[in-house]
């Protein structure tokens, strides 16, 4: 329970550090993940009751929305972000003055990383490197790249 009441508290304070005065019409970022989504509607109900605003939840991904925020200053909230992802780029964000960091959605922080199951890495020991991962790239496919390789 301490820890729902704390992220509820830190969205709280996102929010009302954000939009502490005239509220009118604000765009949350629901990124492509269920923990963002959560909080991004956990905001949009806040910012609505709470403030009178009227709220929009626009689809987007990590990439996707810190380059619309650092190119167009929208969405006007982003509730997660992974930084190491777009360190360099939000660094300068926050150097122009065009982005805020105002609390952490996870209390306790996360753990960014990639992940490779056990089994796998028993198949193929050189999949415990990021050299081996890229090498074998083939073997993680995904559905929402049609079937085609990641990044890597």
């Amino acid at each position: 329970m301490l820890k729902q009441l704390t992220v509820f508290m830190v969205l709280f304070a996102i929010t009302f550090n954000v939009h502490a005065t005239e509220c009118g019409k604000v765009t949350i970022a629901d990124m492509n993940w269920d923990s963002a989504t959560f909080v991004a509607n956990v905001d949009s109900f806040i910012l609505q009751h709470g403030f009178g605003c009227e709220t929009e939840l626009v689809p987007s991904e990590t990439i996707l929305a810190a380059k619309s925020i650092l190119i167009q200053g929208k969405p006007d909230i982003i509730p997660e972000m992974w930084r190491n992802a777009l360190k360099g780029g939000l660094e300068h964000g926050i150097e122009k003055d065009k982005i805020k960091f105002v609390g952490k959605v996870l209390h306790e922080g996360g753990l960014e990383g990639f992940w490779v199951p056990a089994y796998m890495v028993e198949k193929e020991p050189s999949l415990a490197t990021i050299a081996g991962v890229k090498q074998h790239s083939y073997l993680f496919k995904r559905s929402d790249f049609g079937n085609k390789q990641p990044f890597f």
